[in-house]
Order: structure tokens, then sequence, then C-alpha cells
């Protein structure tokens, strides 16, 4: 009878063991947080960062105020459209150029969209919604 007592007595210390380390665990296993909101990097480095991020990706950074570089540039306004509607020209002569290659390689390789990644397909139902709005702002800017 002893030893069960005992066992139970066991049981119970264990339990009590397990309740006490468990009230003490937080949900960071008890490390400290970061105080620094700086940890990772120095504070006024974000330029640099995308600029070096840019330059090993071959894109460029691009500026969020766009809308107010070119309300403040000084040419007229006639010459903003002019030189913004060339630039777009260009950039879809760059995605014909490419859709044309995407074409071609996928008529050679004998892919059907049936064996496109989901998100292939997703991504080109997205690509034709946004032509679509495209389409609609570029008949509202030529009339």
């Amino acid at each position: 009878m002893s030893q069960i007592n005992n066992k139970k007595e066991n049981m119970d210390e264990l339990k009590e063991f397990i309740r006490k380390m468990v009230r003490e665990m937080s949900g960071t296993g008890a490390v400290g947080g970061y105080q620094t909101p700086f940890a990772f990097g120095k504070p006024g480095n974000e330029k640099k960062k995308g600029k070096k991020q840019a330059d090993l990706t071959g894109y460029t950074v691009v500026s969020e105020n766009r809308w107010l570089e070119l309300k403040r540039e000084d040419s007229s306004p006639k010459s903003k459209i002019g030189k913004g509607i060339s630039n777009i020209n260009r950039q879809l002569g760059e995605m014909e150029k490419f859709l044309e290659w995407y074409s071609k390689l996928k008529q050679e390789s004998g892919i059907t969209n049936e064996q496109f990644w989901k998100r292939t397909n997703i991504n080109i139902y997205s690509i034709k919604e946004r032509l679509i709005k495209l389409e609609q702002k570029i008949r509202k800017i030529s009339e």
C-alpha cells in the first residue's frame, strides 16, 4: 500500500512541477525582446539599402512620390503628357516582346494552359483584368 501512496505522491509532485513550469513560461520561451528599433540596420540607410538591392536585381529604385515630382517638374503639362505617353509606348513594346518570347516558348515546348502552375493562370487572368482597365483609362485620356 505504501508503494501506491508513494507513486501517487510522486505523480502529484510531478504534476505540480509541470504546472509551475507552465506558469513561468512565456510565448517567446522567456527570451527578452529586442529593445532597439534598428536592430538590423542603421536609421537613414533605407535609400542606400534600396539602391544596393536594385543594383543586385537589375531593377531601379522607384520613388513613391512620382506624382509630386511630376507636378513640380518645370515643363508644360503638354510636354509631361507627351513624354509620359511615349514612355508608356516604349514599355508596352517591351511587354509585347516578352509575350512573344513566352508564347513562342510555350508553342515550341508543347505546354498547355492546364500544365501551367496554378498561380500562372491566376496571374494571366489578373493581367487580362488590368489590361481592360488600362484600355478604359486610355480611352478616357484620348477623348
